[in-house]
């Protein structure tokens, strides 16, 4: 890396937004390794990232397929980092074979990590300050489509809100905490108390207008007592339209929906409620996160509809692949993380092995030792981005 870049990597200012995010050296997470396992799926690559990039390293907030023990570590120093390119350049960067690339052919992640093909996103923060990329990576050369990099673009701008709703959700507590001590400091005096109330609620309802949240306050009537300019936007109303109205007088076509027992549910037995469900009257899907108070709700909700779409194209890919796998005479095996996790009724049948029993093995287990060395060969070689045969006849151990 030239000392241009190193320097865009080590801009102290980037590095302080990246810092405050308060995401580097912090465990796992779903709704981060819940965007990378789609992206992979969708677009059949063995690995997708998360990748945040500091001064000296990259730290995977997501590693899906990722080998060991670079999975186990979630973080690689530069020397094996394509990311750190995306970073520097904030643009897609799109690679078809790293190993004839005149810049990224040394990068030692070809040779330790296997990554050949790759496909990455910046992830910029609105202050334009690039904190990492989103990326899928094959082991193979493969030659990225249009569609694919859309698709990845919108997986990139998925985690971006995430990261976007945490920073949001942080600052609203703090902000909640730090008016909630002045007014305690002011019960004192009725009239500063009342100021300070004043004040909180001016302030609150800043905050609420600027979150991505569709956000609302329903009384025990019903009413609604505050909606904020995100929901006004998804409710093609204004707030003004709709503050001291009734929610199912405005929206009768909600009463009877998933969402409307939920609320009724959350009010009545005090619980706060997420809830993932189609609304049918606008054919779209919405999550909504609950919250009761004995004068009434908060809803915080936003639109998924985008999420499920993918999710049920994955069920569906899912259901073919099982269709096919049952119904071929070819016996089939699917291996992760040395164990078998998958085999067909033919795999059963041909082995002698019941499907509980299959699933403790290893596929080396099922194989004469007489050809390990030969597959173990083959690996190494893929592994080291040279060519192997992909097609062995060798003998299978059945149970018997």
């Amino acid at each position: 890396m030239n000392d241009n870049a190193l320097d865009l990597i080590r801009n102290p200012n980037r590095l302080d937004s990246l810092r405050a995010l308060g995401l580097l050296d912090t465990p796992a997470e779903e709704a981060f390794d819940r965007l990378a396992r789609l992206a992979a799926r969708l677009l059949h690559t063995p690995v997708a990232l998360v990748s945040l990039v500091d001064e000296n390293r990259q730290f995977f907030k997501s590693c899906f397929g990722l080998p060991e023990p670079w999975a186990s570590w979630r973080e690689t120093p530069l020397s094996h980092s394509f990311c750190q390119h995306v970073v520097t350049s904030n643009e897609p960067l799109v690679i078809s074979d790293a190993r004839i690339h005149p810049q990224l052919s040394t990068n030692l992640a070809v040779r330790d990590l296997g990554v050949i093909a790759y496909l990455g996103i910046p992830l910029t923060l609105p202050n334009g300050r690039t904190i990492g990329s989103f990326c899928v990576i094959d082991t193979i050369p493969r030659a990225w489509t249009d569609e694919d990099i859309h698709t990845v673009r919108d997986f990139a701008a998925s985690v971006m809100s995430e990261i976007e709703l945490r920073t949001l959700r942080g600052k609203l507590e703090a902000r909640v905490a730090e008016r909630t001590a002045e007014l305690q400091r002011a019960l004192g005096s009725l009239k500063t108390a009342r100021a300070a109330t004043t004040v909180a609620q001016e302030q609150l309802g800043e905050i609420f207008m600027c979150i991505t949240d569709g956000f609302v306050a329903l009384d025990k009537n019903w009413r609604y007592t505050y909606v904020n300019q995100r929901a006004a936007e998804m409710f093609e109303r204004t707030p003004e339209d709709l503050i001291g109205k009734p929610i199912w007088s405005e929206f009768p076509e909600g009463v009877g929906q998933p969402f409307y027992h939920a609320y009724h549910r959350a009010l009545a037995e005090q619980v706060a409620i997420t809830i993932e469900e189609y609304y049918a009257p606008w054919e779209r899907w919405f999550e909504n996160r609950i919250y009761p108070a004995p004068e009434g709700i908060s809803i915080y909700f936003q639109e998924i509809t985008q999420r499920k779409r993918a999710e049920q194209e994955l069920a569906h890919s899912e259901e073919k692949f099982r269709a096919l796998a049952e119904t071929t005479f070819a016996a089939i095996f699917i291996q992760q993380e040395q164990h078998l996790i998958y085999a067909n009724r033919r795999a059963m049948e041909l082995t002698g092995y019941s499907l509980a029993e299959l699933t403790t093995l290893n596929y080396l287990q099922l194989v004469h030792p007489d050809f390990h060395a030969r597959i173990a060969a083959g690996a190494a070689a893929r592994q080291r981005g040279e060519s192997a045969p992909l097609s062995y006849e060798i003998k299978i151990l059945c149970k018997s």
